[in-house]
C-alpha cells in the first residue's frame, strides 16, 4: 500500500518514484492511494518489471490534489508475466488528474489489461494516455486497454487517446475509450421505482466506480475508499451510519 493524504489544509508538492521489480513465479498486488489536499501538486512514477511467470496488479486511485500526474511504465520481460492495471480518478471544482500508462510487451505468451475510469464534476479534467507496445518477438499476446469517463457537468472535460502499437502477427490485443454521461434510462428506472433524481444519481455515479475499487484485495481499505466515494458522491442517500450497516453486511466473511 502506498497512500498519499494531507494533515492539513496547507499546498504541498509530491515528487514519488516507485520501482517494482517482481520476481519470477511471484505476485505482488500494489496499491496507491492519493488522497492530498486540493491545494497540492502530485507527481508520482511507478515503474514495474516483469519476468517469467510474474503476475503485477496496480490500483490506483486519485481522489485529491489540485494538479495529479500518474505515470506507469510497465516491462514484460518474461514469458507468462501478466500486468494488470485498475484506475480511478475523480475530479471537482479545478481539479487535474492526468495519467499516463505504457505497457511494453518484449516477449511471448504475455498478458496485460487496463482498465481506467474518471468522474469528473465542476470544472475540472481528465486525461488518460495509454499505450500498449506490442515488440517483434512477442507473440502470443494479449493485451487489452479500457478508459471509460463519466461526465457531470457542463464544464468538466475528459480527454482519452489509448494507443497500440503492434510489431507481431499472431496476437490477440483491443482497446477503447468512452466519455459520456449518466446513463438517462437507468435514471428513469430508479425514479420510476420511487427515488429521488439525486439519489439516483449519487447510486449511479458510486456504481460506477465499484469495479476499480474491488480490485483492492484488502476488504478494509476498499471499505476506507467506500466511505471516501460515500462522502463524495452518496450524500443524499441517508446517513453515513446506514452505509456502513449495508457494508458491514455485504462484507462480512468476505475480507480476503
Amino acid at each position: 500500500m502506498e497512500t498519499y493524504d494531507s494533515l492539513d489544509d496547507q499546498p504541498v508538492l509530491t515528487n514519488a518514484v516507485t520501482e517494482v521489480f517482481v520476481g519470477e513465479n511471484a505476485n505482488l498486488r500494489h496499491h496507491i492511494l492519493q488522497l492530498q489536499n486540493e491545494k497540492s501538486l502530485f507527481f508520482g512514477s511507478t515503474n514495474i518489471s516483469l519476468p517469467r511467470d510474474s503476475r503485477y496488479l496496480n490500483t490506483w486511485v486519485s481522489l485529491g490534489s489540485h494538479i495529479a500526474r500518474n505515470d506507469v511504465d510497465a516491462e514484460l520481460t518474461g514469458a507468462g508475466s501478466d500486468c494488470q492495471l485498475f484506475g480511478l480518478y475523480a475530479g471537482r471544482d479545478r481539479q487535474v488528474m492526468d495519467n499516463r500508462t505504457v505497457i511494453t510487451h518484449h516477449t511471448f505468451h504475455a498478458t496485460s489489461n487496463q482498465v481506467y475510469k474518471g468522474i469528473l464534476d465542476g470544472a475540472s479534467r481528465g486525461v488518460f494516455n495509454g499505450k500498449i507496445l506490442v515488440g517483434r518477438d512477442a507473440q502470443k499476446t494479449e493485451a487489452h486497454q479500457l478508459n471509460r469517463n463519466l461526465i457531470l457537468s457542463d464544464n468538466a472535460h475528459a480527454d482519452s487517446k489509448p494507443q497500440l502499437k503492434i510489431f507481431a502477427d499472431d496476437v490477440k490485443c483491443s482497446h477503447g475509450a468512452t466519455v459520456g454521461q449518466l446513463d438517462k434510462t437507468a435514471m428513469f428506472y430508479l425514479q420510476s421505482r420511487g427515488i429521488a433524481k439525486e439519489v439516483a444519481r449519487s447510486m449511479l455515479t458510486f456504481a460506477f466506480a465499484n469495479d476499480v475499487v474491488d480490485s483492492i484485495i484488502l476488504g478494509s481499505v476498499r471499505f476506507f475508499l467506500y466511505k471516501r466515494l460515500y462522502n463524495r458522491f452518496g450524500r443524499d442517500w441517508g446517513s453515513a451510519e446506514d452505509f456502513e450497516s449495508l457494508h458491514t453486511i455485504k462484507e462480512s466473511g468476505n475480507d480476503r
